[in-house]
């Protein structure tokens, strides 16, 4: 119980800088329901009942309840996640630990132990990414090219092999990634970023898994990382048929409205009524995942190629704005069980 007065103190305090539009009332009104002032507009509570919505306060104590208990370690940690998964599923192959400017191979393949290395592998493959070890929502991410003739791009911006160096010279704690390449449905829809998929599984009682909910991020706006809190789009996918929905804009990233959109802002080609290939084999393989490994509650990270998909990593504290900006996920029974559950 003072747990909760303390975050609501909190949440009063950021409510005169968010949800613009909504009345200081209004605001603090919801934080004492447990809810960042912004989710009123995001989930438009003017024609919507909050009740059908998991609250911010919720998702803390979901959070602060490791409901996947030691399993969270292996989600919130590359390193093993991809030793853990990559045996049942394809996986993103780590290449090399980055610390205090040490690299530790991770692959026999390419036994990246130098910077000199390191250089060699990102001539010859073209690109490569560069990852916290832990930590999620696109912080602190590097995604490095080489374009020719002693040029790279670094997250958008162009640069020579010194800038490259000194760009990972001070990095701490860094998984070297392998690149796998999106397929081209989401490319056409924007090429400047890998766009990913994100399922939501969740163990609602002993016996049973199901997915409430799915999405599909996009970049825009030259982002080169499709995170929705920092200006990407988000589209909901039907689970059934795997087709995607009219893509949105946090409000922070538009001028606190909601932004809608059937086909992408920059492109200009559909995003609509696109179909995610190989949407049922998706599904199926992270439940199977679920289900034989144990664990309760997970946002998947896909990305899908022309021949296949790679499971990119989970998130033990997957946000659920994203999912619920689209649909109120308490509308479901299963949901609402799981979530009576964790509350005890």
């Amino acid at each position: 119980m003072v747990m909760r007065y303390i975050n609501i103190g909190k949440a009063s305090i950021r409510a005169l800088t968010q949800g613009r539009g909504l009345s200081v009332r209004e605001r603090l009104g919801l934080c004492f329901r447990g809810f960042k002032p912004d989710k009123g507009i995001v989930y438009d509570f003017k024609n919507n009942d909050p009740s059908d919505y998991v609250s911010d306060l919720e998702h803390i104590r979901l959070k602060n309840m490791r409901v996947n208990g030691a399993l969270t370690d292996v989600l919130c940690n590359k390193l093993l996640f991809e030793r853990f998964i990559g045996e049942w599923s394809d996986v993103p192959k780590n290449l090399a630990y980055l610390n205090s400017n040490n690299f530790s191979p991770l692959c026999a393949r390419t036994s990246i132990d130098s910077v000199e290395k390191f250089s060699s592998y990102l001539a010859q493959a073209g690109s490569v990414v560069l990852k916290p070890a832990s930590g999620g929502r696109g912080r602190g991410v590097l995604i490095i090219e080489a374009v020719g003739n002693d040029t790279y791009v670094i997250n958008g911006v162009k640069g020579d092999r010194e800038n490259v160096i000194r760009k990972i010279s001070g990095l701490n704690n860094y998984v070297v990634n392998e690149v796998v390449h999106q397929g081209e449905y989401s490319k056409a829809i924007f090429s400047e970023s890998t766009n990913t998929v994100r399922v939501l599984t969740v163990r609602w009682n002993e016996q049973e898994l199901f997915i409430p909910a799915a999405v599909h991020r996009f970049g825009a706006n030259g982002l080169r990382v499709d995170n929705w809190s920092q200006g990407g789009l988000c589209s909901s996918i039907d689970l059934e048929t795997g087709v995607l929905g009219a893509a949105v804009r946090h409000p922070a990233n538009s001028n606190w409205k909601m932004e809608w959109h059937d086909k992408h802002p920059d492109s200009q080609n559909p995003i609509k009524g696109v179909k995610v290939p190989y949407w049922r084999n998706i599904c199926s393989t992270l439940i199977g995942l679920a289900e034989s490994h144990g664990f309760r509650y997970v946002g998947w990270d896909v990305i899908v190629g022309n021949e296949g998909f790679w499971i990119l990593e989970g998130n033990a504290f997957s946000d659920l704005n994203l999912f619920q900006v689209h649909v109120p996920l308490l509308k479901s029974p299963q949901m609402r069980a799981f979530m009576n559950s964790v509350a005890g």
